[in-house]
């Protein structure tokens, strides 16, 4: 690669890479004594041919290399196989589908080769994930008085007649999608300007054994480049680094009910397939441009606690005083007098919740306990003021074939007019 001299306009040029030594303590996992040892005996062996024929010296200190590991695209073309099978060709009982999961998943979920494990366990003591944020948008106050008066089943999931399907769910399955920060939840669900959201925030009740999508980014180390499947191996690592990328890929609103498919299988694998059994999955938001994570909970794991007040408040009974800073509820009275609460130290619930969402019966056991509860006194209003876009920009170049086989190309410069070239 050429190195520029800052003190003067001339040019040298260094190899890139490793030396030798370096290279073969990574490929052994040895000492660098014995990887230097290595070195020095295969430069004297080479030596004579070096001075006698003019040899290149491949030992010699001052060489670079860079280890190239040829490219195997069967993980790809699984993948690519698997999305075809289940938006073409057979969508229920597919035996098949099942199969590549396994043979793409399988050793990842075991925590093979990975630099750290996949699965992971949530909400339990010393764990740094100990709550879910979950956001639904409304339109003005009227929207507003209708989630507050019955605040926690309006932000868990939806009753089964209401559940539309979404990146991890088809229709009529319920799953619970929720962010590990009260920005990101807003971010996903897409809202106008001037717009708002109702934010939840939910406590995790109990452990909950999760696939962190993020521990397949960092890849890891395939073991030896001597294994006869060395390729294979070190394909399938490469695979997984974009595997995520895949699933958490934005998909457009009209193309929804054909591009989620493949992740609604990828989540019906996880969620029933595995053993034991997976609560959820943990994957990087499509919507911001940091690493935020979204958690989506699969149908046995997204039961919500039921409120401990004894009813509820109809829509048309509630208030909502806003000013610049704080937003306050109000309640009708009961027996009892309550005081008037700002939004952020909601006190009092006033509706009865059942267990959320009705239970799904799939023939295994499901752990009875609700896996989250609203910590109703941390609910937030957050407007929508502006939104940021971070885009990816390519020039158009525009051309104009003449005669049979001789196209012609013009970039067009700032000052030309496109008029010009469609004359």
């Amino acid at each position: 690669m050429p190195v520029f001299d800052k003190e003067s306009d001339k040019v040298h040029y260094e190899a890139e890479g490793e030396t030798p030594s370096t290279i073969i303590q990574e490929m052994l996992e040895c000492e660098p004594s014995l990887a230097d040892d290595i070195v020095s005996f295969l430069h004297d062996r080479d030596r004579y041919g070096v001075i006698r024929d003019g040899d290149y010296d491949y030992y010699d200190d001052t060489s670079s290399y860079e280890v190239h590991i040829p490219d195997d695209p069967s993980f790809r073309f699984k993948w690519k196989s698997f999305c075809h099978s289940v938006k073409h060709e057979r969508r229920f009982f597919n035996p098949w589908a099942k199969k590549q999961l396994d043979e793409i998943l399988g050793r990842a979920l075991a925590g093979g080769w990975l630099s750290k494990n996949p699965v992971r366990t949530i909400g339990k003591a010393g764990d740094s994930i100990r709550h879910i944020y979950r956001a639904r948008g409304t339109t003005g106050p009227e929207d507003q008085k209708r989630i507050f008066a019955s605040l926690a089943r309006e932000l868990g999931p939806p009753p089964p007649n209401l559940r539309k399907q979404g990146r991890m769910n088809a229709p009529g399955i319920a799953v619970f999608y929720g962010s590990l920060e009260p920005e990101t939840c807003v971010a996903e669900l897409r809202l106008p300007v001037g717009s708002a959201a109702v934010v939840g925030k939910f406590k995790i009740r109990r452990a909950l054994r999760v696939l962190d999508m993020t521990a397949f980014d960092g890849g890891g180390w395939p073991g030896s480049l001597f294994d006869p499947n060395a390729v294979q191996n070190y394909a399938w690592v490469r695979f997984l680094q974009n595997f995520h990328a895949e699933i958490r890929r934005p998909v457009q609103p009209d193309s929804e009910t054909l591009e989620y498919l493949p992740t609604q299988v990828v989540a019906e694998y996880l969620a029933s397939m595995v053993k034991p059994r997976l609560d959820g999955i943990l994957y990087a938001s499509s919507q911001t441009t940091e690493k935020k994570l979204n958690i989506a909970l699969f149908h046995h794991a997204c039961f919500v606690k039921a409120d401990s007040h004894s009813d509820t408040s109809r829509a048309d009974e509630i208030e909502i005083d806003t000013d610049e800073e704080i937003i306050t509820v109000t309640f009708p009275r009961k027996k009892r007098s309550r005081k008037r609460q700002p939004l952020l130290a909601i006190t009092d619930a006033f509706d009865q919740v059942d267990v959320l969402p009705e239970s799904d019966h799939d023939g295994e056991m499901d752990d009875p306990r609700p896996a989250l509860e609203l910590l109703r006194s941390d609910t937030e209003i957050r407007r929508i003021g502006s939104v940021d876009y971070r885009t990816e920009d390519s020039r158009v170049v525009l051309e104009r074939k003449r005669g049979f086989n001789s196209p012609v190309h013009r970039d067009l410069g700032a000052s030309e007019g496109v008029e010009n070239l469609l004359r």
